[in-house]
């Protein structure tokens, strides 16, 4: 009885490790593809920023050097 108990009770152990295991698991893969995502995020804001400061400048500089009509 004493040998069936420990090998139910180390059973139950393993099984609640590999439920942590794999919970962690998930848990690094969802915050790895959040990361990426936030990167071309970041990116993405970045080149948008740009162009529009670009677009403005050159828009201002364009206009200021029109003769008035």
């Amino acid at each position: 009885e004493d040998w069936e108990l420990r090998q139910r009770q180390r059973r139950e152990r393993l099984e609640r490790t590999a439920q942590t295991v794999q919970r962690m698991r998930q848990k690094q893969r969802s915050s790895e593809a959040w990361q990426q995502r936030r990167r071309l995020l970041q990116r993405l804001s970045l080149g948008a920023a740009l162009v529009l400061g670009v677009g403005l400048l050159a828009y201002k500089s364009l206009s200021s050097s029109q003769p008035p009509s």
